[in-house]
């Protein structure tokens, strides 16, 4: 919502000629990227997609499934006889915590053997959110996970950091 209203704020105000914009909700910014491509102003996002537009956005940006799916080969590669995961995901209604959060949970669907997310929660990309949500997992769980997915390195710092003061 304030991306929006940031949006139709600085167009009212100045000449604007195009827009790059990384979305924090895919959803969210749709009215303020309509109203701007309803002034002829070309948008392009950044890193995460928007979604629910009456035009088709251009995108600059990775395939966050398939870096999710390497994130899921990796506890395949380490583990091969299966593993309990805490998986740490992104900011909800971000097109980059949902693209990796789908390829982490369809990679390890896809493999055969006993893989299974036994607690999946959002740490925001945060390390301090992502380190609180891992102590206390660590601390109910009935026996501590075989692996912690983090969805970006900051949340995997903060899983580091939960795990040595354990």
């Amino acid at each position: 919502v304030n991306q929006t209203a940031d949006i139709e704020n600085t167009i009212a105000r100045e000449r604007i000629d195009a827009a790059l914009i990384a979305p924090n909700d895919i959803y969210a910014l749709a009215p303020g990227v309509n109203f701007a491509q309803a002034q002829g102003i070309p948008i392009v996002t950044v890193d995460r997609h928007v979604h629910n537009t009456v035009r088709e956005v251009p995108h600059v940006g990775i395939d966050n499934v398939a870096g999710g799916r390497l994130l899921a080969q990796w506890v395949v590669d380490n583990f091969p006889r299966g593993a309990k995961i805490l998986h740490l995901t992104g900011q909800p209604g971000s097109s980059t915590g949902i693209d990796r959060a789908k390829g982490v949970r369809d990679g390890l669907a896809e493999v055969k053997g006993n893989y299974q997310i036994i607690a999946e929660m959002s740490g925001n990309w945060s390390r301090a959110e992502a380190q609180m949500l891992t102590e206390g997992q660590l601390t109910v769980l009935p026996s501590p996970p075989d692996a912690i997915v983090a969805d970006n390195d900051d949340m995997a710092m903060g899983a580091l950091e939960a795990i040595r003061l354990a």
